[in-house]
């Protein structure tokens, strides 16, 4: 009982000082798996994202926002990429046939909110779990460029709550920080899968932590996930992963 007090009371001191910082980021994404897209009730085949062209790597601008009172913490995030290209199906995706020369465009974007609870609450150690909730907003277009049958297509926005977990440690002017968050779930015959993981290095460029101060983050990222559902016109299978560097630029007070 006495250390749930001590706990609660560290946790209620630092609210009086929210530590608040934001960070753009610009990210070099590439994506990686399979998707497929069948009529209802037809069994799905998948083509690689290579296949189809939407294998290159992009440049991708992102934000991330940290909220930390002490021992809670608070992370919110989005991120928006687009992929277009050219290539020849080796299997039918929907109603075009395979050895059809096709066009392709692939967008995703994702928005996280993950909230860890520290049980090392110091200024240069963090060890956390919680709970969080991502939103992924998938739209992927396929069309034959004999024009002979229409745009294959699905746009799909993917509510899922998550468990997160936080890993961090401050050296000199550097900050270490790992965090992963994952989920997955089968309901009604939809299943959804997701992981995410972001490893990081922060090096102080002015200023301190409890006042105005700046920082070069330098990271990676990898994102992997696998969907399938079925709805009354189409089954989608996507089965992909993103990852790569990214840059950003901290400031916070």
């Amino acid at each position: 009982m006495r250390t749930l007090l001590t706990l609660l009371s560290l946790s209620l001191a630092a609210c009086s000082a929210p530590q608040i910082t934001g960070s753009p980021s610009y990210t070099l994404l590439k994506p990686e798996g399979d998707i497929g897209l069948a009529n209802a009730g037809t069994p799905v085949a998948d083509t690689s994202l290579s296949t189809l062209g939407l294998d290159e790597r992009e440049g991708v601008l992102g934000a991330k926002f940290d909220f930390k009172w002490g021992m809670p913490h608070l992370v919110v995030a989005t991120q928006s990429a687009s992929w277009d290209g050219n290539g020849t199906l080796d299997v039918d995706f929907g109603d075009i046939n395979a050895g059809e020369p096709v066009s392709s465009e692939l967008d995703l974007a994702m928005h996280r909110a993950y909230f860890t609870f520290d049980f090392a609450p110091t200024d240069t150690v963090e060890l956390g779990i919680g709970l969080g909730a991502l939103v992924l907003d998938l739209d992927a277009a396929v069309k034959p460029t004999s024009g002979a049958v229409a745009t294959q297509d699905f746009d799909e926005l993917i509510p899922l709550p998550v468990v997160a977990a936080r890993a961090g440690a401050r050296v000199w002017k550097l900050d270490l920080e790992a965090v992963a968050a994952g989920v997955s779930v089968d309901y009604d015959g939809d299943e959804a899968t997701f992981l995410d993981f972001d490893l990081n290095a922060k090096y102080a460029l002015f200023g301190s932590h409890g006042s105005f101060h700046g920082a070069l983050v330098v990271g990676w990222r990898t994102t992997s996930f696998e969907v399938a559902y079925e709805d009354d016109f189409d089954n989608v299978d996507f089965d992909a992963s993103f990852s790569g560097p990214y840059l950003g630029l901290q400031l916070g007070f």
